[in-house]
């Protein structure tokens, strides 16, 4: 991935490297000039116990770098800490999927998971040393994975490749500045994360709201208990609702071919035009 161009003017300050113009204290590195890339391992479901170590899986990790441990969380026998310690997880680990349909997702370890056992199918990239901040590498890989994914050959099994990903070039700022670099990003995402945690809650809020509403009515929700309710054929409803077939109430629509009219003019609409928001079309074409 050499994004490198003898036409461009580099700015005062700012040297031309082997992915764009950089700060002429930035070095350049590759990613296994500093970092290891280390397997997990292949647990077996006939390991799995009702109480232990956490086993960190593909599964737990979604969209974002989101560590979900709550819908489908395995355990492992305590005793394999000590038997599998190549594979226990770290605060601030980095995990990189690496095969599957979720390849090139990531996730960085919080240590309210741990004790965990890394799985299959994922890497542990761990620099070598304190001069590169994990946070920063961890950042600078979620925002470049696509273009390491469009550049990545794959094996006759579909993993990434070692020698590959370790041929990687990315920046490698001062250590105070990749420590700022990471504060500033992870405050975004922190920001961004809490704004959409808001918008499924409010989603929540309205699918309780309707399902009050076409349960008991328009009453307050502290007076649901009062009002008399029957059972139908689609659940309970108040007493004096009524109840219809759909087909009793609305209109078929008429259907034409316009092959048969080329001339006539009509409005189309598909799905797309429908705002999810409103439930109403937004436009047409003619």
């Amino acid at each position: 991935m050499n994004n490198k161009s003898t036409d461009m003017e580099i700015p005062t300050g700012f040297k031309m490297t082997e992915l764009v113009p950089l700060q002429e204290e930035w070095k350049v590195i590759r990613l296994g000039e500093i970092v290891s890339v280390v397997n997990g391992y292949a647990f077996k479901s006939d390991d799995y116990v009702p109480q232990g170590i956490l086993n960190f899986r593909v599964v737990n990790i979604r969209d974002g770098g989101i560590i979900d441990i709550k819908t489908d969380a395995k355990y492992l026998p305590f005793n394999y800490a000590e038997q599998y310690s190549k594979y226990m997880l770290n605060e601030e680990d980095i995990l990189l999927v690496m095969v599957g349909a979720t390849r090139g997702k990531l996730a960085y370890i919080h240590k309210s998971i741990l004790p965990a056992l890394m799985n299959q199918n994922m890497w542990r990239v761990v620099p070598f040393n304190d001069e590169l901040s994990k946070g920063f590498l961890y950042l600078y890989l979620r925002y470049r994975i696509e273009d390491f994914l469009s550049n990545y050959s794959e094996n006759s099994r579909g993993f990434f490749k070692k020698d590959e990903f370790r041929a990687v070039f990315i920046p490698l700022p001062p250590l105070p500045e990749q420590k700022k670099i990471a504060a500033v990003l992870s405050a975004v995402q922190e920001a961004k994360e809490k704004t959409e945690a808001v918008i499924n809650a409010t989603r929540e809020l309205k699918k309780s709201l309707m399902k009050h509403l076409f349960t008991c009515g328009p009453v307050p929700v502290n007076e649901a208990e009062n009002v008399p309710l029957k059972e139908t054929e689609i659940g309970l409803v108040p007493e004096e609702w009524g109840m219809v077939r759909l087909g009793d109430i609305i209109r078929k629509t008429e259907q034409r071919d316009p092959r048969r009219t080329p001339a006539w003019r009509f409005k189309y609409i598909d799905v797309s035009s429908i705002n999810r928001a409103t439930l109403k079309i937004d436009y047409y074409k003619l």
